[in-house]
């Protein structure tokens, strides 16, 4: 949070690493970014600049998308129903899955997914990663 001492060291630290991982031509975020209607909005977002003037917001909302994906991935494939779509030889952090999902979408070749809803997209790029056998 930005306030008069100015943004936490730790979130500065996250924002800076996220902005690397996304050429420096990302377009801003703009507020309907955040319904997340597609994987391109959840690029968008989780892709931000420090210099958007959304970027703190964004970069939160980017980790607590995921966090909810992951969750209900593990959640639902838990039960006696379901079989796991993503299967990782260890649980991956929270960073690990936006730092792959960022450079999966960076791929020409996984340019037609990015219009699909994100949840469904970062499963499917994670299942191509990580098949379940």
């Amino acid at each position: 949070m930005i306030g008069r001492t100015g943004m936490r060291p730790r979130r500065m630290l996250a924002l800076l690493a996220v902005a690397g991982l996304w050429p420096m031509t990302a377009a801003a975020v703009t507020p309907q970014d955040f319904e997340l209607e597609t994987a391109q909005d959840l690029v968008d977002v989780c892709s931000v600049t420090p210099e958007d003037p959304l970027a703190e917001q964004a970069v939160n909302y980017c980790y607590g998308f995921v966090t909810g994906a992951m969750h209900y991935h593990r959640a639902v494939a838990a039960g006696p129903d379901y079989r796991p779509i993503v299967c990782p030889p260890e649980p991956p952090t929270n960073r690990e899955v936006v730092d792959f999902f960022l450079e999966w979408a960076q791929d020409p070749a996984n340019s037609q997914y990015l219009s699909e809803p994100p949840v469904e997209t970062l499963l499917f790029a994670g299942s191509q990663e990580f098949p379940c056998e």
